[in-house]
């Protein structure tokens, strides 16, 4: 489903590869091969052409980043991602889901509104992203990649970042029912 011109921008996870000499961000092979500007939003756009309305369900293109970073973790090696974290993501936005391709989660795209729910999303393409926060393996990196993109970034490892989510879950799940410990 497309979602049109949010007022409230969607909330996605996604991974970068290495960072330029001018500490532009760029991306980890996630549907978008430009480097993400600082203070100012990443626009997609159409590869082919350039003129076409992107993100479209008939391409590839948009802004791709999944809904949580345990999505993020069973598509992106460890030790490819130098940089992830959060993004802000905003204008169209396609839901990806379960019933027609979607190459960002290997999985499928829901096109119809009242069948996509919670469970099914995986991920989206946006039209608009800017980093919400990050996370840098290189600590040299965290203070100079705060500053270019005016946002939270702290020092850490996808690895580690993952694991802390999954001692949290399993925390919460034995709260909820005190069986599984």
């Amino acid at each position: 489903m497309i979602v049109p011109d949010s007022i409230t921008p969607m909330i996605g996870w996604r991974a970068w590869s290495r960072v330029s000499k001018d500490l532009l961000l760029q991306p980890l092979a996630m549907g978008q091969s430009d480097s993400w500007p600082h203070r100012e939003p990443a626009t997609a756009r159409c590869h082919q052409c350039g003129s076409h309305q992107v993100p479209a369900m008939n391409n590839p293109y948009g802004l791709y980043a999944f809904k949580s970073a345990y999505l993020l973790s069973k598509e992106v090696h460890w030790n490819d991602a130098l940089v992830f974290g959060q993004v802000w993501l905003w204008g169209a936005v396609l839901i990806c889901g379960e019933e027609r391709y979607c190459p960002l989660a290997r999985e499928q795209i829901n096109p119809k509104e009242d069948e996509a729910d919670e469970d099914s999303v995986k991920g989206y393409r946006a039209e608009f992203a800017y980093p919400k926060a990050l996370i840098c393996s290189d600590e040299g990196l965290v203070p100079k990649l705060a500053a270019a993109y005016g946002v939270e970034c702290i020092k850490g490892s996808f690895q580690y970042m993952i694991q802390k989510l999954v001692n949290k879950r399993l925390k919460t799940l034995k709260e909820v029912n005190p069986q599984h410990g």
